[in-house]
């Protein structure tokens, strides 16, 4: 049984970084939708991203109440931090 925790742990740890990159393309399409509804001039790039991120999403919530799109970023952000907790743990437990 010891033999399967590392692979317990690595699909764990793949699962995550396939629920970061998920939540990323989440956020690009949350940028792509804000950008949408502001001038070219006043539209914000994705360099700056990471910087303005909170008021993307801010603006999101108000030009788009309805939208789930924030709730994904969301969930896909806890459940891969969740996983790699997991699996930071069992490869832990291994000794």
């Amino acid at each position: 049984m010891p033999t399967v925790l590392p692979l317990v742990a690595m699909a764990a740890i793949g699962a995550g970084v396939v629920l970061y990159i998920l939540a990323c393309l989440f956020v690009f399409w949350i940028l792509e939708d804000v950008n949408r509804k502001r001038v070219p001039g006043d539209q914000i790039s994705r360099h700056s991203l990471r910087v303005r991120l909170f008021e993307v999403v801010r603006l999101h919530k108000e030009l788009h109440p309805e939208s789930r799109k924030r709730v994904v970023v969301y969930l896909c952000l806890c459940l891969g931090v969740a996983l790699s907790c997991f699996a930071f743990a069992i490869f832990g437990s291994i000794h």
